[in-house]
């Protein structure tokens, strides 16, 4: 079964610079491209409905592995089926006549620009067109609506983290007590039998339950929060090193 590749855009009414400028992006820009790449290429248009968004299109921006949204004209239809494919997460690629002045909630997502009257145009936008459709299952998807939930996810990973931090805080000092190499004499036999496999399954209980509270959210590879967590998640790592080697410490038996 072929991927499908689902066209959005100002369709107009026939005749109209609308139309033309649609079918030329379709025909020469698109469809060369996303055929080639073995995608089934479809576009929204029903003359009997103008303007409505028929069951069809949704179903369409619903389920189409890619969606190509050309944004010219500033089609209120266009950005309605925009928000449509931006709520599923699914990989939406923009695209726009070069004199196109973004809206405010798509300006930071990268489009790419062309000129239909330019020939060289033509071909920059179909290698770049090209570049992005091959790269998408490698490339996660960005849009209003996943930076939107990323930012939601850093709030939680913090409330996660501070709930925890003063905990964490007392393990490592815990460990290191125990680790680190004490003076001659000073540890007992009863403080060596402390650090039983019973005590390291202890400490490894509140580390698994730290971790699987952090691994439950899903963490964004552009977050600002994860350079914070990937440090936290070391310190993680350097008890569970520290429980698991079973290292002993130097001590001295007394009776």
């Amino acid at each position: 079964m072929k991927k499908r590749c689902f066209v959005v855009s100002a369709i107009g009414a026939p005749g109209s610079d609308e139309r033309k400028h649609a079918d030329l992006v379709l025909n020469y820009i698109i469809k060369p491209v996303a055929q080639k790449a073995g995608y089934e290429v479809s576009r929204a248009y029903d003359s009997r409905h103008t303007g409505m968004i028929t069951v069809d299109t949704i179903n369409s921006l619903l389920d189409a592995d890619i969606v190509i949204a050309d944004l010219s004209f500033h089609n209120p239809n266009v950005f309605y089926e925009l928000g449509l494919r931006h709520s599923t997460k699914r990989h939406t690629i923009h695209i726009a006549c070069e004199d196109t002045v973004l809206p405010f909630d798509n300006a930071d997502h990268r489009a790419i620009f062309y000129d239909i009257g330019d020939w060289e145009s033509h071909r920059r936008t179909k290698s770049r067109l090209r570049q992005l459709i091959q790269n998408l299952e490698t490339t996660r998807v960005v849009n209003p609506v996943t930076v939107a939930e990323a930012h939601k996810n850093d709030e939680m990973l913090w409330g996660i983290i501070d709930s925890v931090s003063d905990h964490l805080d007392r393990l490592v000092e815990r460990l290191e007590r125990l680790t680190d190499p004490p003076p001659p004499g000073q540890i007992t036999r009863d403080d060596f039998k402390s650090f039983t496999e019973t005590h390291r399954e202890q400490i490894m209980q509140v580390v698994r339950a730290i971790r699987t509270r952090i691994d439950d959210r899903e963490i964004d590879k552009a977050s600002k929060a994860v350079p914070h967590v990937a440090e936290f998640l070391r310190r993680l790592n350097t008890i569970e090193k520290l429980v698991g080697a079973n290292v002993h410490p130097p001590f001295a038996t007394q009776q």
